[in-house]
């Protein structure tokens, strides 16, 4: 890296809660990514954000905490990247933080989304200037606040007269369409991991299906599969966003998640979500 650059740090914790992502980018003609981490969020503190997001009944005081406890995590996680990218704080120009999502519900003119992490703790700590709360500007602007990437999937990926969608398989499912460059056009899909992720903590112990290793030995059970599929979700237009406040293990029946069926989960996300790919 050229000493006479300057660095932008972006750090986000996506809804899988299960990391935060750092990236060290230089911007001139072109964006590159200098530096990356990703730091693993303790387990009582990825346990506290799904119960969160999960129940509607928080107390204000367990939501001023976690939004400290998430903004000491995001904190550490940007501190010990900076420390493993050997990157003087000099040339670290901003820090932008999206925090983690821990409702989002959009409804007209009541719509919101609600990030936890405490940007003030990272300012105070690094003494680097911290952009934060992007999703509600762009609520305040007539969008959704999500999803928040098509406009870097243009500076990124357009080509002229060559259209493209860009396919992001995370905890929610989103595409980015770019046609012509002044109006690039995004929105979510619906669960991606979400549901799997939810599966797997709760009946097989672990934080997600590596590999794939469970969903691939899954059937069909298509019952099943048209009550998830007759969410209202899906029968909104585009554009649309969504959470885990709606799709969390809340929607799994008895049936579902039952011992002899376990293995069946995973047709549903054969369904609904697709492989990460761009198609130029």
């Amino acid at each position: 890296m050229k000493m006479n650059k300057s660095i932008y740090i972006g750090a986000m914790s996506g809804t899988s809660h299960d990391a935060i992502d750092v990236s060290f980018i230089s911007v001139d003609k072109n964006i590159t990514l200098e530096f990356f981490y990703s730091y693993k969020l303790p387990k009582l503190l990825r346990l506290k954000i799904a119960n969160q997001i999960s129940s509607n009944n928080s107390s204000l005081s367990d939501l001023g905490k976690l939004n400290k406890d998430l903004g000491l995590a995001f904190f550490k996680a940007i501190d010990i990247g900076i420390t493993k990218s050997k990157i003087t704080k000099s040339k670290i120009k901003c820090i932008a933080i999206s925090g983690q999502t821990v409702r989002h519900e959009i409804h007209g003119k009541t719509s919101f989304s609600m990030q936890l992490g405490d940007p003030n703790i990272v300012a105070a700590r690094t003494s680097i200037p911290v952009a934060y709360d992007f999703r509600n500007m762009h609520i305040a602007l007539g969008g959704q606040g999500a999803p928040l990437v098509p406009e870097f999937h243009e500076k990124i990926f357009f080509k002229k007269n060559k259209p493209r969608i860009i396919l992001n398989i995370g905890g929610i499912a989103n595409y980015t369409y770019l046609g012509k460059k002044s109006q690039p056009w995004g929105s979510d899909t619906g669960p991606g991991n979400a549901l799997m992720d939810a599966y797997c903590s709760l009946k097989l112990g672990t934080n997600f299906d590596k590999n794939g290793a469970t969903a691939s030995k899954g059937k069909v059970i298509n019952k099943e599969l048209k009550k998830l599929l007759s969410n209202k979700f899906f029968k909104l237009p585009f554009p649309k966003s969504t959470g885990k406040e709606l799709f969390n293990s809340n929607l799994m029946t008895k049936s579902l998640m039952s011992n002899t069926t376990k293995t069946y989960w995973q047709h549903y996300q054969n369904l609904l979500q697709v492989n990460i790919r761009c198609y130029y």
